[in-house]
Formats: C-alpha cells, sequence, structure tokens
C-alpha cells in the first residue's frame, strides 16, 4: 500500500505531487488533471508542482494555480534544488511522476553519439536522477509512489527510432529493479506503457533534423531520408493517436487508486493511449518469433 498520512491531519492533507515534462503534451495534461482532482466533499487531492527547463513554457499551468519550478532532469544540481524547494515548502513529497523525455530519430549506424548519449541522459538518468532525489524523504515518511512514463517502443523496436526504444527498454528496466529494491520502504513504482498521444513530441523529437541529415552526399540512407522523416512523425499520423488529456486521466485513475487509504500496489505496469495493445502484441511477437517479422517490418520503411 502507498497510503503515508502519519496523522488524521495529515489525511486531510492533499497529497504532493511533482511532474517533470510539462512544458507540454502529456505532461502538461497530466499536471491539469491532478490539479483538479476532488474528493467527494470538495477537498483537493493533490497539491501539484509541474515542471520543465525553461519557466515560461509553465505559463498555462500556473495561470490555472498550479505551482510550476524550473528543472532539468539532466542536472544533478537542478534536480537537487528542485526537490528541495518542494520538500522546503511542503515538508513531503508523495508523488512523483517521471514524465520528461526526448527523442532522436535517424539510423543508427549513422546517428551521432551525442544525439543517442543525449536520449539516454533524459530518459534513463534523468529518471533515476529524479528518483534518487526523492527517495530519502519518502522513505523517512513511511512510502510513496513513483510514476515512470515508459512506451511501447520497449517492447516494439522499429527502425530509425532505436535510440529511443533502446532508452524506454532500459527505462522499463530500471524500473522494474526500483520496484524490488524499494519495496521495504513502501515506496511503489509503476511504469506507463504509452502508446501514441497527441502532442508536440515527434516535433520537438524531429526539430528540423530529422531526413535532413541523411540527405547528404555520402550517407548510405540517402534514399531513405523521407522514411526517417515519415518516422519521426508516425506517432502523430497513426489512426489510434489518442488525446493527451485521456491519457491523464487514465494515468490519474492509478494515481488516485493507489494513494488511496487502504490502497493495493499500483500494477507494475499498465498500457495506456492509442494503439498501446496492439503495439504491445506486435512487440512481444517479434521477441518471441525473432527474424520471422523482420522483412514486415523492414518493410514499411523502405528497408526489405
Amino acid at each position: 500500500m502507498v497510503e503515508i498520512a502519519s496523522s488524521s491531519q495529515d489525511s486531510l492533507l492533499a497529497k504532493v505531487v511533482l511532474v517533470t515534462g510539462c512544458s507540454s503534451g502529456l505532461g502538461q495534461a497530466l499536471a491539469t488533471c491532478l490539479h483538479s482532482q476532488t474528493t467527494p466533499d470538495g477537498r483537493t487531492l493533490y497539491k501539484v508542482y509541474a515542471t520543465a527547463r525553461r519557466l515560461k513554457t509553465l505559463e498555462p499551468l500556473a495561470d490555472l494555480g498550479i505551482s510550476t519550478l524550473a528543472l532539468d532532469v539532466g542536472s544533478e544540481a537542478s534536480v537537487k534544488e528542485a526537490v528541495a524547494t518542494v520538500l522546503s515548502q511542503e515538508e513531503r513529497l508523495d508523488v512523483l511522476v517521471n514524465n520528461a523525455g526526448i527523442s532522436k530519430f535517424g539510423p543508427l549506424a549513422e546517428q551521432p553519439l551525442s544525439e543517442v548519449t543525449a536520449v539516454f541522459d533524459t530518459n534513463v538518468m534523468g529518471v533515476l536522477r529524479m528518483t534518487q532525489a526523492v527517495v530519502p524523504s519518502m522513505a523517512a515518511r513511511g512510502g510513496g509512489l513513483v510514476v515512470n512514463i515508459g512506451s511501447v517502443s520497449a517492447w516494439l523496436a522499429t527502425p530509425y527510432a532505436g535510440a529511443y526504444s533502446a532508452s524506454k527498454a532500459a527505462l522499463h528496466a530500471l524500473s522494474d529493479s526500483l520496484r524490488l529494491e524499494l519495496r521495504p520502504f513502501n515506496i511503489q513504482v509503476t511504469t506507463v506503457t504509452a502508446g501514441a498521444i497527441t502532442s508536440s513530441f515527434s516535433n520537438n523529437a524531429e526539430a528540423g533534423q530529422s531526413g535532413e541529415r541523411y540527405e547528404r552526399p555520402g550517407s548510405l540512407y540517402r534514399a531513405h531520408a523521407p522514411s526517417i522523416r515519415a518516422r519521426a512523425r508516425m506517432s502523430q499520423n497513426s489512426k489510434g493517436v489518442q488525446p493527451a488529456s485521456q491519457v491523464a486521466a487514465r494515468i490519474a485513475g492509478v494515481i488516485n487508486a493507489a494513494t488511496a487509504p487502504g490502497a493495493k500496489p499500483p500494477p507494475a505496469w499498465f498500457l495506456a493511449a492509442g494503439g498501446a495493445l496492439k503495439l504491445w502484441v506486435l512487440g512481444l511477437l517479434q521477441k518471441v518469433l525473432g527474424r520471422a517479422l523482420d522483412s514486415t517490418i523492414a518493410g514499411q520503411f523502405g528497408l526489405a
């Protein structure tokens, strides 16, 4: 269970939640959704701290009355400062949502290692930095909840998204280990296996570079540049893409259930967003059947 109140007075206090990566998309939607949650008698359920690298991007959330903080998950100093700020103001931090993430698309054989490193630093090390920063206070209070935003890409590897898929696979493994290691302290860990979500994520990932870099003379993938660019936009062009607000509501429901009095532990992981189940099944088949699916998947990207 994740009920962490230490007194009857504490039980009336809103749970304190810190969400990373709230400049747009799922992070922004989740901060908004949690901020709006109330008990049947009208009490606020959560005190939300929405974070992003640039405070200006959080102005729409600040206008709603949500507390905002500048936070770069790639900086240990920034992480420690943000967590210390929350603890100094609230004296508790009950729920951490590790949502911040980036992607860079391209063929791994030619993709700059600096890009791959940046993806892992945000998507994996950023999660670990945040988790290490909050665990001491959670353990001292008798428990807490860590929600990691993963991806079906951890299960289903496709061309041109290798860095992102590998980082999310690492995140899922990290979450599994953390879930076991934090059991003695009543700190629960759950991972969202997300599918296609309406956001600016693919635009951020592309940054005007996906495809263009590989159009240069000498690139082995010059003829495949259009496919690389299309892969960068794929999540937003999927038929099953789901609004961020709907996915946020699903995640908020899991958080509500996990933090309620007498709650059972949350699921180790759960599917959310458009096409997640279908892609998860395909990923499972890819691992079981191995090369049997290679020609089908490669063919969709002009690599057959």
